[in-house]
Order: C-alpha cells, then structure tokens, then sequence
C-alpha cells in the first residue's frame, strides 16, 4: 500500500478494488515559432494505460504500447513500461506516489501525467461546488485551481483551470530554488494555462481531455517568441482486463514514497557509457595532440554528458586512468581538460573526485576556485557526496577555506531536499569537525592561525545550517568568551543563522544580547540571530530589559529594529509583526544615524500581486566610536506573483582601530584639516622623489637575484599618520548570495608594521619573481570553461518543456621562451619567443519538449575557432642595432565561425531530423574576398568568407542555412620563411631621437622590403612627432607637431599616401589664442583644413570667440562661433550667445541670457531662432525672440515672441 489513510466511503468514484480498467492515452506535442509562417514542429504519441486498482485508495498506474509518430516500441519505452507506478488517491485527491528504486525519474514523471489528469480535489461532484478555487498539488506544482461542475443524467462533467503563474512549490532547476526573474519581463519570459475537461459516468472516470501551453520569450526579439502546446486524452476503453504482469514487480522491492509533484532527481546511471566516455576522452586527445582543433569544444561538451551518465564506479574507473596517463600519454592537454570538465558535471560522482583532489593539493589555484564554484552548483548531491566533504571539513591547510564554505552550501542544499538529515552519521560528522577545531581556539594554546581557522569553522557552520547539541554549546561558549577577537564571537553567533530553531539555543542568544557590560556588537549579533526564533515571551522581555538598558547603541538599533518589524509587511516578517502586535515599544532612542546605531528597513511589498522588494541595513556604532564599526545591507524580492520572498544577496563590512588615525587625519586637529591643499600637494610629491631612487635600487638588487637590501632604512611615512598609541586594526567583509556566504575576508595588522621598506620590497618582489618565470618557459596547455542553463518547465502530461543554453570554451596555449640574457647583464645572440594561441567555442540552446525517448522544438548551434601564433627571435649586434626574426603559419585562422538555428525532432539515440517551413525564402549574403594591399610589402593576404541571411528579405530568422564567418591571413609564397627586422636608433644634441627599422621578407621568391622611419624632436614649447614607410609601390607620411606657449597653443596633422593607384594628402590644424586685458579674457578658437598640406586663411573652415569680462561677482560671457570656406558649402552656421553668470562654491551658476542668435542650413533645412533686447529702460528691458524651422523653401515652424 502506498496511502496512509483510507475512508471507508467514496463520495466521487466507484472504481472496484482488484479490476483494471483499460485506457487508451493519445497527445500531441506542437512547438511553434511564431513570427515564421510555417515554423512548426509536432510529435504524437499514443499507449495504453492500465488501472489497476489494488484498494480503495491504491491504484497502480502501468504503461503499455508505446508508439511515437506512429513507431512502435521507440527506443527507451521499455524503461517507461518496466515498473508500475502506484497513486495513494482518497476520494479523488491525490495524496502521493510509490515509485519502484530502479524506476527512472523521467518515467515516473510522466505516469505522474496520468495521476494529475484523475485528480478532482471538489469535496463531491455535486453541481453546488461549480465556480470553487481550491488549491491543488498535482505535477506542475502547488496552484489555484478553479473548478466547474455540470451534469447531464448520471454524466458529471468537470471543468479546472489553473494558471501556473501563481503556483507554489514549482521550481525550473533540479534544486528547487526559487528564481523569481523566471517570470519576469524580456529577455526570457515564461507564461502558460492549463485546462482540463473530465468526464465521469456513474463514479468511473470515462475520458480526461487537457491542454497545456506555454509561452517562451528569449532573445530572438519580442515579435518572434515559442509557444509550446500539449494536448492529450486519456479515454476509458475496457472496465474489466487482466492484471498486467508488471503488478508483480512491485511487490520486489520497497517502494519510495513522492510527492506528485514534478521529480528532478538525476536519471539513472548507466554503466554501458563508460566505454563511450574512454572512447571521447581519446578522441580528444588526438585532436588536441598538435593545436585546438575546431570541434574539440564540441567533443568536450558531449564528454561532459556522458561524465554525469556513468555511476560512480565507472567515474572512479574513468579518473584512474586519466590520472595515471594509461588514456593519453602522450601529452598533458587532455588531462586538464578532464579535471576542468568534472568542474561542469554537476553530479555526487564528481563531488568525491573534486574534494579528493583538493585534499591532495592537486587542484591549486584557478582549478581549486572553479571546484569551488561547482560545489555550490551540484543541484542535488546524495549522502556519499556528503561522506566524501568530510576531510575536506577536517583538514586545515588555508587554501581550503573558500572551498569549505562551498562545501557547507551543498550540504545545506541536501538537507534541504532531505529533511531527516540530521539524524544520518555523514552529516552529524560535519559539524563534529568543525567543534574541534573551535575547541583548539578555547585551549590555552590559542594562536593567531587558530582563530584564523575557528572563523573559518564559523563561517561554514552558518552555510551549513547543521548544528548538534553539542556542537552548539562550544559555539555559545566561544560568543561568551571576552578574550576572544569580537569578529570571530561575532561569526560564532551568526553560525546559527540557517540552523532549525531551538529553544534552548534562541533563549541562551535573548540572554546575552539583554546582559548589560557585554560587548556591543556580539549583544547585537546575538539580537538578530534569535529573533527569527523568539516568542511572544522573549520579545516581552527584550523590550522591557531594553527600556532601562543604558548601552544607547544596544538600545537604539534593537528598538529601531522592532519597530521597523511592526511596520513592514514583508511576507518573511509576517510572524514576527503578528507577535509584536500588542507590544509597546518605547519611543525614546536616539535616531541620529551620524552617532547611533540603527537598524533601516526600505520595503514595500503589495500582498494583492504578490510582488514587492526590501532592503534593509544595519548600521553598528561602538559606544565612544565615531565612526561605523560595522555596516550590511540586505536585498530581498519576490517577483513572481506569489508572493515568495527571495534573499537575493547581502554584503557588509566591520572596521576596529582606525579611530585614531582617522581623528588625525580628519579630526579637529588633524592633518588635512591644518594643511593646505598645496602642503599635501608638495608632501606626496616630497615622498616620492625621496624614495624613487631606493624602488629603482631595489629593483636593480632583485634583478641581480640578490636576497638582501644594502641601503638604509627608509624613512617611514605611516608616522605622520598615526602614533605609536595606536592598536591593531581589524576589517572584516563578507558577501552572501541566496543566503549562502559565498566569500569573506579578514585582516589584521598593526599600521606600525606597514612601513615604505615592506611596500617596495614586496611590489617589486612581485613583479621580478613573475617576470623571471618568462626566462625559459616551454608551455603546452589547455584549459576549458563552460556556462550553462538548464530549465525544465513541467506540464501537466509530466513531459518537461525544456529551454537549455550551454557553452564550451577551450582554450590552448603553446609558449617558448628562451630569454636568459634578458634579465641580466649577461650578452645573449639568439633570445626567443614562440607564441601560439588557440581557441574552441560552442554554444548550443534548445526550447522544446523533451521526453527522453523524443524531442521536438528549436535548436541553435554554434561554433567559434581560431588558431594563430608567430615566433620571435632577438639577436643583439654591435652599436644600436636590434634584429628581429618573426615567422608566422603559412595560414592563420583570426576567426571561424558556424551557426545554425533550426526546428528539429528526434528520438533517443538517433540524429536529429532537421525541419525547415515549406515557405522559406532564405535569401543570402555571400562574399569572399582577399585584402591584397599588404601582398606586395610582406607577403601577405588577408581573406574573409561570409555567408550570412540577408535581414530584409529573409522571411523565416532566425531559421535557415548556417552562418559562416571566416578571416584568416595567409602567405602568398609557401616559401617565405619569415621576417627579418633590423631596429635601429640615434640621437643629437638637439633632444631629437630617430628610430628607423627595415622589414625584409624572408624566402620570398621576388625581393621584399619595407621601410619605417620615427623621428621625435622636442623644443622648449614645441613637440615633433613624424612617421614615414616606404616600400615598393607605397609611401605614407604622417607628421603631428605640437606647440604649447602660454599664449598660443596648437596641434598640427599632416598625412600623405602614395601608391600606384592612390595620391592623398591631408593637413588639419587647430589652434587656440590667449589674450588678456586689465578686467577681460580673450580665448579664440580657428580650426584649419588644406587638401594640399599648406594652411593658409584660406584653408580656416571654422573660427570661435569667447570673451569673459568680469564685473564682480558676475561674470558677462560672450561667445561667438561659424564655419568658413570650404566647410559653410556643406554646414553653414552662425551663432552668437550672450549672458551672465555667477559662481558659488566654485561652480559658475548661469543667472541671465542676454541674447542668442543662430543660423544654419543643413541639406535643406533652416533653422533660424533669436532672443535679442529691443528696448531698455532705468529698471527693465524689453525682449523678442523667435524660432523658426523651414525645408526646401517650406516654412514648418514660425514661433515669436515679444
């Protein structure tokens, strides 16, 4: 039996206990891509349907005959009709489900399609309950039903409707967290209605008619979008069969009780892909062998499928061998792309690969970072992933810190998902760990790596939300303790924040935070760790404690905080404001929030749409403290119509012991009080020429490779900013996502030991030791990242309509380097550098129905490539000549890309069928072409090759043919070996410097060169800068001279270009005169254009004036401007503007016009406006303006005014 209750009568069904009655369950699924005429793509399916009633309120639900698109016994229907699935049903309401263990998830989900499609949850089937809205669970989720109810003799007709936009308990993603942008605005919008007819003839279901669809807006723009529908029919066709033979499996193993609700457990492993995966895994080490080859992101991706298909004995298998190099010998590539790739599997198999490597210091780095950030996306880990974090918890290397508190999210995500957790061993163990480590805190040998490790304990303990007894009491114990650090008791006391409430704990946090002479923060900390927990009790003797409390920090933040929780109506704070209803909360506290600490609350939320946002910050002074010990802020949202609240992120901060340093800063008496602007100005400018000379010395000694300073010790610039007096200082951050920490940070120091020698040591430390690594690097690597989205919307069949996007990139790298002479004074002829980079993208989406044995919908593919590289060789000559060989590919790759998006349909194991509308007019761009300029100098010709859909004319975007892309620059002579470039420099007496460098081509069967010439002259207020190339064929000058003097300043371009079939030349000035008189300012403005390189005033094509008089405290502005000679032809314009203005605070206010004239005419349109004084008296002028707008001779708008 899978009920656990059973009424004896039945008010709705008559169905007989030990018949099975014989359905016949036909559907269709359509796709649509609306906007493309004809964009359409269905599936059918047909089978038969036997209840098998084993009791009053048992029915066993087995599937027969499956066919898909007419096809019988498709591939994976056999694992649909393998196991039974038995419906616990009272009177027509379904309680829950029995599923066999070795039944698929995605089986026992679409018999939960029939199981949902019986379901009437109306108290009877009389007429009196038609127009009811109840609220019903079936495979979709938790969600409003309104029903109908007709009769016509002994037929009852049932009529129910949901929206599932108002559902509860309805989540996209296997882990079941709520994402309220899922049903938000664009890019991706999601809205559906379910509609279900049944019908009932004397108490026995006859036929059950449903539609279900769905809208999907992604990114293909707002006119085109997919609509998804599902109908079905479920038709009674024989009351009296044989039992099916599958009734017998059931009674074989012990059947695991679910909610009808839609499963997202992971499908089972199949241990027959191990050899596929070895088989992928080989292949990619053959493509990957020489360079990153095209399709190798793809292979990783279908790798990576496969990988969360195996069970764990094949994954161990699988990591052995990888490991050990018996796959891939040959080279290092595919092995960190397979440690990369277990990253992206997201399953409880690679959860005990990852912790292991970790564990054994193999991932370091960027690798330990991203298994760190897979931990907190494995969507449903099982207890031997949780066994497996164990000695991760345990061991205390720092490195593993932000790994733990990953590790404590997913064990939070399993107890979240079984919620008997606390009693199972392999997660009572977690918290055990981290109580031994806090217990090492408490002993006599306390150190500072000891805290260190006890935050970290905290801060795992607080994602985990596990806490035992025991466990519990050494964390109390730890916030009791004044001689520890205030941060850590602080976090001891937030490690309860996630943990189930208990009354014991909550009543031990409401005493310390009322206990006067306790430590300001921690009483605070404790406060808002309880509160979720505390009763009408509690909150009754907070107040009245608080109301004679003489801590005024204390007292205001927690009287502001509940008051604010009288005030809101947040849906989370419900319970609380119910609570403090009939409290009176004394009014008296200080609410300066320059001085006192409070608690602010910004949130409106309106229950009637079920929408609204909160944030909300705490703000924590210490008593005497001037300035924030500590500062969070909270967001919170619920958006998608139900009213569900969401934390959606929350980051703070705590800052002790800079007081004193900041009153001497900023203070009454403090330094930037006391100095002027241009003391500190010459105080920083004095600090850096004095200690210049010792960050070049010390670079110098560690170039040398030289361990220890020979100069004085600096002199240190901190003691102007503080005193000895002066403490350690303390900062501490953290940000949380979803209410799972996912990062913090803690430091402490004291400012005496931050000196000018510690800071130029360690920079310059930093910077030689990464640059000695390029000396001799012989670097052969890949590396691969994936980003992924993965939804499954249910619907009432139990088929998910899924929308996927995901991406692979693969990057390579091939470096040498051989720099030896580089770094020191040694002499070196032959120094190289031979680069190589590669790189593989594909991005593939789908929005469809996936029913594991067939799929339909929309699908893109894409995919990105590219491979280039060169070598450099440097040999140093006699005098001030360098020469440079560079070789590159006879071809290189800059980009190749292919996409394609189609309507596809296809059964498991097979390729997909591609479906193109009948009327598609897939009208193309197509081009290729070579970019020869470069082909007469270097040898060189850049191609290109697109094909992509013309947007005007193509009736059917984003379906059609693939776009292709593709640049590369190839060698015109397969004998060309490379380039030879000689770099040479001299310099005069008369500050010009002259670089010249000749590039020759190396193998080419006709001579190539070309010449490049740089020439830098500087004078006292002027600035040369000149740049000439000539090769056969081809001569280009540029030329930029700059002239700065007080009174006149320019910039000066002159460009020439000479080939066979080009003669261009250009000149362009601007320049800007300075003149003064005794109350006035003078700035003109001229801008120069000459087609032959010579300015003259005929070549002036634009001329500005502006004149300032001043006429204290205004400031008379006139301002003039129009376009001159060649530029008037094509923008004539004048104009003339006039007014006042006055500054404050450093700031010029505009406080009157005077006049404004304009003039202009541009291709056709006038625009003539003024605003100009007619008539002046003693107190007031008199003013006219106008605006007018005219085109082609057509006046369009005439404004005037006087």
């Amino acid at each position: 039996r899978c009920s656990t209750e059973c009424p004896v009568a039945a008010a709705k069904f008559s169905f007989t206990p030990g018949k099975t009655y014989s359905y016949t369950y036909t559907g269709k699924s359509k796709v649509q891509l609306k906007g493309v005429e004809g964009g359409l793509v269905e599936t059918r399916w047909e089978k038969n349907v036997l209840m098998t009633w084993l009791s009053p309120c048992d029915v066993a639900l087995s599937v027969k005959d499956t066919k898909v698109d007419g096809e019988a016994g498709p591939p994976g229907a056999s694992m649909m009709e393998r196991y039974p699935l038995v419906v616990a049903i009272t009177d027509g309401r379904v309680q829950r489900v029995c599923s066999h263990p070795d039944d698929d998830t995605w089986a026992v989900n679409m018999k939960k399609g029939v199981a949902s499609a019986l379901q009437i949850s109306l108290p009877s089937l009389s007429v009196s309950n038609s127009g009811l809205n109840l609220t019903e669970t079936d495979v979709v989720g938790t969600c409003p039903t309104r029903y109908e109810v007709e009769t016509e003799g002994s037929k009852v007709l049932v009529k129910k409707e949901k929206n599932h936009r108002l559902c509860h308990e309805r989540y996209p993603t296997p882990d079941e967290t709520q994402l309220p942008w899922m049903k938000g605005p664009l890019p991706i919008q999601e809205s559906w209605s379910v509609f279900c007819k049944q019908e009932i003839n004397s108490g026995i279901i006859s036929s059950v008619k449903c539609e279900d669809r769905k809208v999907v807006r992604p990114a293909y723009g707002t006119y085109k979008f997919v609509e998804a529908e599902q109908e079905s029919t479920l038709r009674l066709t024989n009351s009296d069969v044989p039992t099916p033979d599958t009734i017998s499996r059931i009674s074989q193993g012990h059947l695991v009780p679910k909610r009808l609700l839609y499963d997202y457990e992971t499908p089972k492993k199949d241990p027959s892909l191990v050899p596929q995966l070895e088989q992928k895994l080989r292949h990619l080490c053959d493509i990957t062998k020489d360079e990153i080859e095209t399709d190798v992101a793809t292979e990783l991706d279908k790798a990576v499928h496969l990988m969360r298909r195996i069970p764990l004995q094949g994954f161990k298998e699988i990591y052995a061998k990888v490991r050990s190099r018996q796959i891939c010998p040959e080279h290092t590539k595919l092995r960190s792309l397979y440690f990369d790739a277990v990253a992206f599997v997201h399953e409880p198999e690679s959860v005990i690969i990852m912790a292991k490597e970790l564990l054994e210091s193999r991932a370091t780095g960027t690798l330990a970072a991203l298994y760190t950030a897979a931990f907190y996306l494995v969507p449903r880990p099982n207890l031997e992933a949780i066994q497996a974090l164990e000695p991760l918890f345990r061991a205390d290397q720092p490195y593993l810190s932000s790994a733990k508190l990953a590790a404590a999210s997913m064990v939070n995500k399993y107890c979240h998902h079984n919620p008997h957790c606390y009693d199972e061993t392999p997660v009572k163990n977690l918290p055990q760990a981290m109580k031994q480590i806090i217990e090492n805190d408490l002993s006599a040998s306390s150190n500072e790596e000891s805290q260190k490790k006890a935050l970290a304990a905290f801060k795992s303990l607080g994602n985990m939300g596990v806490m035992t007894p025991d466990v519990a009491e050494v964390v109390i114990r730890y916030m009791r303790s004044e001689h520890k650090k205030v941060n850590n008791r602080v976090a001891a006391v937030q490690a309860f924040r996630l943990v189930k409430c208990d009354r014991e704990v909550t009543q031990k946090l409401v005493d310390y935070a009322v206990q006067p002479g306790k430590d300001t923060e921690v009483r605070i900390a404790a406060y808002l760790t309880a509160v979720r927990c505390v009763n009408y009790e509690d909150l009754q003797t907070i107040v009245a404690k608080l109301s004679v409390e003489e801590n005024t920090q204390v007292r205001g933040f927690i009287l502001s905080h509940m008051q604010n929780l009288q005030k809101t109506n947040a849906p989370e704070k419900e319970r609380l404001r119910y609570l403090l209803s009939n409290i009176v909360i004394p009014e008296n506290f200080e609410r300066d929030l320059r001085k006192y600490s409070r608690n602010i609350d910004l949130s409106y939320f309106a229950p009637s749409l079920g929408i609204g946002a909160g944030v909300e910050s705490n703000l924590i002074y210490s008593p005497g403290s001037f300035i924030p010990r500590s500062l969070d802020m909270n967001f919170t949202a619920a958006l998608d119509g139900t009213g569900t609240p969401v934390n959606i992120g929350e980051i703070g901060g705590r800052l002790e012991g800079l007081e004193p340093m900041i009153a001497k800063l900023f203070g009454p008496a403090g330094y930037f009080k006391k100095s002027s602007y241009n003391k500190i100005f010459y105080d920083l400018v004095s600090f850096i020429k004095k200690n210049w000379n010792k960050i070049q010395e010390e670079l110098d000694v560690l170039i040398r490779e030289r361990r220890s300073f020979d100069y004085a010790t600096l002199e240190n610039i901190f003691t102007k900013l503080y005193g000895p007096q002066s403490g350690p200082v303390q900062a501490d951050v953290f940000a949380r996502f979803m209410g799972q920490e996912i990062n913090y940070a803690s430091f402490s120091k004291r400012l005496q030991d931050i000196d000018a020698d510690t800071l130029i040591y360690d920079l310059s430390r930093y910077m030689i030791e990464n640059l000695m690594k390029l000396k001799n690097l012989n670097m052969d690597s890949a590396r691969a990242a994936q980003l992924g989205l993965d939804y499954s919307f249910p619907t009432i069949n139990g088929m998910p309509l899924k929308m996927t996007m995901e991406a692979m990139v693969v990057t390579g790298i091939k470096l040498k380097t051989n720099m030896n002479g580089m770094f020191s004074e040694e002499a070196s002829n032959d120094e190289k550098v031979k680069i190589m980079p590669m790189i593989s993208v594909m991005a593939h989406s789908f929005i469809g129905y996936d029913a594991y044995m067939s799929k339909s919908g929309i699908k893109m593919n894409t995919t990105v490539s590219s491979s280039n590289g060169f070598a450099i060789k440097v040999k140093g000559q006699q005098g001030r000549e360098l020469q440079v060989e560079v070789d590159i590919p006879n071809k290189m790759e800059i980009i190749d890309i292919r996409s394609e998006t189609f309507l596809m349909n296809g059964k498991k194991d097979r390729p997909d069928t591609k479906i193109l509308p009948p009327s598609m007019q897939d009208i193309r761009i197509r081009k290729q072409s070579c970019f020869t300029g470069l082909e007469s100098v270097f040898g060189l010709k850049m191609c290109y090759d697109i094909d992509i859909p013309n947007v005007f004319q193509a009736n059917s975007l984003p379906l059609g043919s693939p776009v292709l892309a593709r640049v590369s620059i190839n060698k015109t002579e397969s004998s060309i070996k490379g380039y030879k470039i000689a770099v040479t420099s001299t310099s005069t007496e008369s500050r010009s410097k002259k670089y010249g460098c000749k590039v020759s081509v190396v193998g080419s069967a006709s001579p190539k060169e070309a010449y490049v010439e740089i020439l830098q002259k500087k004078e006292s207020d002027s600035y040369l800068a000149a740049i000439k190339l000539q090769s056969a064929g081809h001569s280009s000058d540029a030329k930029v001279l700059f002239i700065n003097k007080p009174e006149y300043k320019s910039v000066q371009t002159d460009v020439a270009l000479k080939t066979d079939r080009i003669d261009f030349s250009k000149a362009i000035k601007i320049e800007l005169k300075i003149s003064s008189e005794s109350d006035a300012k003078k700035y003109e403005m001229n801008i120069f254009a000459s087609p032959s390189g010579h300015i003259s005033e005929d070549s002036k094509i634009f001329t500005a004036e502006l004149m300032k008089r001043f006429r204290a405290p205004w400031v008379m502005l006139d301002i003039s401007a129009k376009t001159k000679n060649a530029l008037t032809q094509y923008i004539p314009l004048r104009l003339e503007v006039g007014g006042d203005v006055k500054d404050y605070s450093w700031t010029a206010l505009p406080m009157k016009l005077r006049k404004l004239e304009l003039e202009t005419d541009i291709s056709g349109w006038k625009v003539a406006a003024f605003f100009r004084k007619t008539e002046e008296t003693e107190q007031n002028g008199k003013y006219s303006s106008a605006f007018k707008v005219g085109h082609e001779g057509r006046e369009l708008i005439d404004l005037q005014s006087d």
